[in-house]
């Protein structure tokens, strides 16, 4: 269901007295195209249900290894003093495709790869490996940690965004032996789309605890992969 439905179905749920208590609303990312249409959207599903009953979740945080983060960093005792700018130099986060957008060209057209990946898993992955121990696991204490990072990224603006970022589009080749179109020849392209719908986007950000990060999405790669590597200073032992 796209965002700008997640309204209505709520409209709908309670007209036909479906959204009294246990009844839950789960909703993926992402939620609009923008802070004000967010906010409406929020807005909306408020009227029908009550903010516990709510669930924001972006699937990434489901994955294995994502889960795994917290209990790397924080219950292991080789990475618990050895995880900041004193020690690894950067990170660089990368998720490869093999495949294209799979005939969801009108999707991607208006949300585009910043919105699809990195303001939402790829920024997710980053706080995970930024944020400072949280004073317990709950979500809300792990919550206010993260804000804490995203609160002390350097700002990406247009004085800066040619600088700081990599756009473009995905041209015509091949994934693991078969023809993969280019990212304008796609079902239902739009011949005249210019590379600011970016299928590739490049983030550099400095976190709270120093360390440098590297996000890079690539729909349409020679292979599927998603990694996480942690850049560790080299130093010379006498």
């Amino acid at each position: 269901m796209p965002p700008s439905t997640f309204g209505a179905i709520c409209k709908g749920l309670g007209e036909a007295k479906l959204n009294a208590k246990p009844a839950r609303v789960v909703m993926e990312k992402p939620l609009g195209t923008s802070l004000a249409t967010s906010r409406e959207i929020n807005d909306r599903v408020g009227e029908y249900f009550e903010e516990c009953q709510v669930y924001r979740i972006d699937h990434y945080l489901g994955k294995e290894t994502v889960l795994n983060l917290l209990a790397l960093r924080f219950a292991n005792s080789l990475f618990v003093n050895n995880w900041d700018n004193r020690t690894i130099d950067h990170v660089e986060i990368t998720v490869a495709e093999e495949v294209g957008i799979e005939g969801r060209w009108g999707y991607f057209d208006q949300a585009g790869q910043m919105r699809d990946m990195i303001q939402n898993h790829l920024l997710q992955i980053l706080c995970m490996i930024a944020m400072s121990p949280p004073s317990d696991l709950s979500a809300d204490s792990i919550r206010d940690e993260k804000v804490k990072v995203l609160k002390s990224l350097r700002r990406i603006d247009r004085s800066n965004v040619r600088e700081k970022t990599v756009r473009g589009q995905y041209t015509a080749g091949f994934a693991q032996g078969k023809k993969v179109p280019g990212y304008l020849e796609e079902e239902g392209a739009n011949k005249a789309a210019t590379p600011k719908l970016s299928s590739r986007s490049a983030l550099i950000s400095i976190t709270g605890v120093g360390l440098a990060c590297r996000s890079i999405c690539v729909p349409a790669s020679a292979c599927r992969r998603s990694a996480l590597k942690s850049w560790f200073i080299s130093r010379r032992l006498n």
